[in-house]
């Protein structure tokens, strides 16, 4: 079985301006605007300046529609090359559909 059949909801590549609320691996809190490279109803990645770590929670809002969700750090990947990172995060609130995939019935049929 392929790593994209164990997945809960189809992946979209899909570069969407997000703020990210929350606290850093020190317990500073921070406010950081960012973008998404990929979304799903069940997460997201996005890039980060923040160092987070996994089962860490933040709050995060689509700076398009203005709609919030929960979300859990899942994973983090940095290059030491570069300053910003990807972040992996799973969404605690899917039904908010924050990132307007509507149907989900319709993104499988993209696939």
């Amino acid at each position: 079985m392929s790593e994209k059949d164990d997945r809960r909801s189809p992946r979209r590549s899909r570069s969407i301006p997000v703020r990210v609320k929350g606290q850093d691996s020190d317990g500073h809190e921070f406010i950081e605007d960012t973008s998404t490279l990929v979304v799903s109803w069940n997460g997201a990645l996005i890039t980060t300046l923040r160092p987070l770590s996994g089962g860490q929670t933040l709050v995060m809002m689509n700076r398009e529609n203005n709609k919030e969700a929960s979300f859990r750090v899942v994973g983090m990947r940095t290059d030491r090359m570069i300053e910003a990172g990807e972040l992996g995060v799973e969404c605690l609130d899917p039904e908010e559909d924050l990132f307007n995939l509507g149907d989900v019935n319709a993104m499988n049929s993209d696939a």
